[in-house]
């Protein structure tokens, strides 16, 4: 569940960059996306589902991507 929404999270975070980049003129910073949960976040960092997230959509490891192209940071926060 965490990756999923982070790879969503992850295409609105770039979706908005280019969005001001492009349409407006601005110049924005990479976007950073912070995450409490250690797993989603170590899924990000890592090439492909592996064997334990054979469930996935391809659509869900964006964040995997996005993180590799230097288009988004994924960072982590301290969780409730």
């Amino acid at each position: 569940a965490e990756i999923r929404e982070m790879s969503s999270a992850a295409r609105e975070l770039v979706f908005q960059k280019q969005l001001a980049e492009l349409d407006f003129g601005l110049n924005v910073d990479i976007p950073e996306l912070y995450a409490d949960s250690a797993v989603g976040l170590a899924v990000a960092k890592k090439l492909g589902p592996g064997n334990k997230l054979r469930h996935l959509e391809v659509c869900h490891m964006y964040v995997q991507e996005a993180e590799r192209a230097k288009l988004l940071k994924t960072k982590k926060v301290k969780g409730i």
